[in-house]
C-alpha cells in the first residue's frame, strides 16, 4: 500500500519542491510509503518525489524543506512503476 500526496501548480517546478516542514515531517515518518506527485499544469508535466528521513529534510529550525523531484517520463515511469508493485 502507497498514499499519494497530490499538489498541482501553475508555476514552474523547481528541482527541489519547498514544503512546509510540518507537512513533510508528517509524510516521511508515515507508517506507509508516501509518493508525492505534483502536476505543473501550464507545462503539462508531472513530478515526483518520496520523502525521506535520511538527511533531506534540510537544516534544523527551517520551516520548509525542499524534497528532490523526478520528472515523470518513459524510463522513470519504468521505475516508479516497479518501486509501486513492489
Amino acid at each position: 500500500m502507497t498514499a499519494v500526496e497530490v499538489k498541482a501548480t501553475d508555476r514552474p517546478v523547481p528541482a527541489l519542491l519547498p514544503i512546509d516542514r510540518r507537512t513533510y515531517d508528517r509524510l516521511a515518518h508515515s507508517n506507509i510509503p508516501v509518493l508525492v506527485l505534483v502536476a505543473d499544469v501550464k507545462q503539462n508535466r508531472l513530478l515526483y518525489g518520496w520523502p525521506r528521513l535520511d538527511g533531506t529534510s534540510g537544516r534544523r529550525g527551517s520551516d520548509t524543506v525542499a524534497m528532490p523531484l523526478v520528472e515523470l517520463n518513459d524510463s522513470t515511469k519504468a521505475h516508479l512503476r516497479g518501486r509501486l508493485a513492489g
